[in-house]
C-alpha cells in the first residue's frame, strides 16, 4: 500500500517538474525572442533616422552586407532606395515613425511597419514595411526597406 502511495506522489512530482521546466523554457524563449525583436527594431528605426538626416554612410551600414557592397552602383536596389527615400524627405518633408511589428514564421527575420508623416504630422499613404534579418555575421540588418 505504501509503495502505491509513494509512486503516486512521485508521479505527481515528476509531472510538476516537467510543467515547471516547460513553463520556464517558454518564458526564456519568449524573452530571447523579444530581445531579438528589440535589436531588429532598433536597426530598422536607425535606418529611417539616418535616411532623414542624410547620413548615407550610416544608412548604408544598416543594410545587409551584400547590399552594402552594391549600394554605390547606379541602378542597384540600395541606390534606388536611397534616392527614393531622400526624395520623400527633401522634396516632401516626409519623416518616418515606427508603427508596429508583424510576426513572421522565421526566427531570423522581422517585419516592421513605419508611418510616413507629412510635415504637418498627417499620414501620407499607407504605412510602409521594412524587412530586417540576421546577417551572415549574426547582426540584424535591413534586407528590404520601403519609402
Amino acid at each position: 500500500m505504501e509503495s502505491g502511495r509513494i509512486k503516486s506522489i512521485k508521479d505527481k512530482l515528476e509531472k510538476k517538474v516537467k510543467e515547471t521546466i516547460k513553463d520556464t523554457a517558454s518564458d526564456v524563449a519568449g524573452k530571447i525572442g523579444a530581445s531579438l525583436s528589440d535589436e531588429a527594431k532598433k536597426i530598422a528605426i536607425l535606418h529611417y533616422e539616418l535616411l532623414e538626416k542624410g547620413d548615407y554612410e550610416g544608412w548604408r551600414g544598416t543594410l545587409l552586407k551584400w547590399l552594402q557592397s552594391v549600394a554605390d552602383r547606379s541602378g542597384s536596389s540600395p541606390s534606388f532606395w536611397w534616392s527614393t527615400g531622400r526624395k520623400y524627405v527633401d522634396q516632401l518633408g516626409i519623416r518616418y515613425e515606427y508603427l508596429k511589428e508583424e510576426k513572421l514564421p522565421y526566427p531570423n527575420a522581422r517585419k516592421f511597419f513605419f508611418k510616413r508623416l507629412n510635415p504637418d504630422g498627417s499620414e501620407r499613404g499607407m504605412p510602409v514595411p521594412c524587412f530586417v534579418r540576421l546577417d551572415e555575421d549574426g547582426v540584424w540588418r535591413v534586407e528590404q526597406p520601403s519609402y
